[in-house]
């Protein structure tokens, strides 16, 4: 069976991904990146123009798919909506979801995105990117919300949103969990029951007074 051929912008984030792994984004440089994918440097820049560049260019790679499960299965929650309001628990577990599936596919997680913003240098700049990348799917959702609940004051919706997206950074951020369960003696890993517990949880939330 003949190999897969990938372009060339695919090689490369793929290689730099390998690198940054490896050795630290900090201490990979273009020239290593572009001799260990088989391009010379000048192809290198014309696609990300520089490293920085290629740090977004490889937090997309990883980002997108996340944001897009998460838009397919609230489209999904709202395909299904019939002239009423579109079913909370179903937008939840649109939201919720797919970071339990995240967290299962990449489990080093925490690591690889301390390693790419140690590398990107600029704090705000870093975070500014992802909230760019955060921005329509944290307006779907809020829309979708708003939907669901027509009775719910807009400022009170906003604060439990942000604590529903708290909860997604818990389930991003394993440290917390490491920690809780050195110091309670348990298992707490997030399996499939904790996500329903937490859609539980989330439900009761929005739904109170």
């Amino acid at each position: 069976m003949s190999e897969v051929k990938i372009d060339t912008k695919t090689r490369i984030l793929e290689t730099a991904e390998r690198l940054f792994a490896g050795q630290g984004a900090e201490k990979t440089t273009l020239r290593q990146i572009s001799s260990q994918a088989g391009v010379n440097l000048a192809a290198v820049n014309y696609h990300f123009g520089s490293k920085s560049d290629l740090i977004i260019a490889l937090l997309s790679k990883v980002l997108d798919p996340l944001l897009e499960n998460q838009t397919k299965q609230l489209d999904e929650v709202e395909e299904k909506t019939v002239g009423g309001a579109p079913d909370l628990e179903g937008i939840l577990r649109a939201f919720l979801a797919p970071y339990f599936e995240f967290g299962r596919s990449h489990r080093n997680r925490h690591d690889f995105f301390e390693n790419l913003f140690r590398a990107y240098g600029d704090e705000t700049r870093f975070k500014n990117q992802i909230s760019r990348s955060l921005l329509k799917v944290h307006r779907r959702f809020m829309a979708a919300l708003v939907k669901a609940l027509p009775g719910k004051p807009q400022r009170q919706l906003y604060f439990r949103y942000m604590y529903l997206w708290t909860a997604c950074d818990m389930v991003m951020e394993p440290w917390l969990l490491e920690n809780l369960q050195e110091t309670f003696d348990v298992d707490l890993e997030p399996v499939d029951d904790m996500l329903e517990d937490l859609i539980a949880y989330h439900l009761a939330g929005f739904q109170s007074l």
